[in-house]
């Protein structure tokens, strides 16, 4: 009786869980509907929201040209890791666990959207 009591509490807390939004569950912001790309402060607070949220991603196209590149930087910020397109990054940032924070370093803009983003992990347990 009792291991169906906590299997009945244990499925009502995960459907209440499933009703609310995954950014409120987190105390993740809710992503803008207006960036100014060309600030980098805005671009930072959107790559944090994307590591935040995860999950409910915004459109890419909405942000980022389709064409863009993403550079993954070193920590001296000039050495090159890594080079991939914005659809894979995308699909990294939302896999990686360890991943806590993106920090832009510079972009290029083109026609109003993100055509290239040069950026600096920091992963948890990492400085």
């Amino acid at each position: 009786m009792l291991l169906l009591t906590l299997l009945f509490a244990f499925q009502a807390n995960a459907q209440y869980q499933d009703s609310i939004p995954r950014a409120q569950r987190r105390n993740c912001p809710e992503i803008p509907s207006f960036v100014d790309i060309d600030n980098m402060d805005d671009i930072e607070y959107l790559l944090k929201i994307i590591v935040c949220n995860k999950k409910d991603m915004p459109n890419r196209n909405q942000f980022f040209d389709a064409n863009c590149i993403v550079r993954i930087l070193g920590e001296d910020g000039m050495t090159q890791l890594d080079r991939v397109s914005i659809s894979t990054y995308m699909l990294r940032i939302r896999t990686s666990d360890e991943l806590q924070q993106v920090v832009p370093i510079t972009t290029h803009v083109d026609n109003g959207k993100i055509r290239e983003l040069h950026v600096r992990e920091y992963y948890k347990g990492r400085r």
